[in-house]
This record gives C-alpha cells, structure tokens and sequence, in this order.
C-alpha cells in the first residue's frame, strides 16, 4: 500500500512560512508540527529541507515535501514554482521527504500526479 492509499480521508497539514516571516524561526515551525501533530495530524506537507529533517526526527508519520521561491513571481497563476526542478527534489529526497509536491517536472516523468512517491523516483534514477 503506497502512502497516498494510507492517507486516503486522513489530515494532511502543511505548515510552513517564509523565510522572512516570524513564524519561520525553527522553534516556531517546530512547534506548530508539534500542535498539529498532536491534534490529530497524519501527514504533514512542510516546506523545505530544514523543516523536513526536523519533522523526521521528531515524528513517525509521513512528510510530503516541497520547495517555494521567497518571493511569488509575478505570474504565478500561470506558472510552476511549487518543486520546479530534479535539482529540488534531490534535496528532498536527501532531507527525508516521503513524497515529493511538483510543479513542472512533468518533462522528467511520464506519471503526472500531484505527489510523486520517493519509491518512484528512486525507480526512475537507477
């Protein structure tokens, strides 16, 4: 069973911030993983190689990770900037993500999905 069948009608959480916000102070971001992990949470979604190697330490659930830009390009409701590149989900995958949320990786894989397992892309590499 892959872990999107496990998280079928499970909470998903993302928590994450920007790195010019507040909330991004690592105890922050910790401590918010702690609450909603404590509040029921399944999964989380965070943002990031710090906060994933955080949540893999602290926690035994899975963790779906992503990249984001500091800044939204102007354009982003027409482009990807979510996850845009193998380069990306390297440093993912070496952070401990579960799962990976893409963007426009669709020209490296023929499975389009809106998660990629690390099971696959680990396929996909050898």
């Amino acid at each position: 069973m892959t872990i999107t069948e496990k998280l079928k009608n499970e909470i998903i959480i993302s928590v994450q911030a920007m790195p010019k916000e507040p909330l991004y102070k690592e105890e922050c971001m910790k401590a918010m993983m702690q609450s909603v992990v404590n509040g029921g949470a399944k999964a989380l979604r965070l943002a990031g190689a710090r906060d994933i190697k955080n949540a893999k330490k602290m926690f035994d659930i899975p963790v779906i990770g992503l990249t984001k830009p500091e800044q939204l390009p102007k354009n982003w409701i027409e482009c990807v900037y979510i996850t845009p590149s193998i380069k990306e989900v390297k440093q993912l995958i070496k952070a401990g993500a579960d799962q990976m949320e893409k963007g426009n990786l669709k020209p490296f894989f023929s499975i389009y999905d809106i998660i990629i397992p690390k099971s696959k892309l680990d396929e996909i590499w050898k």
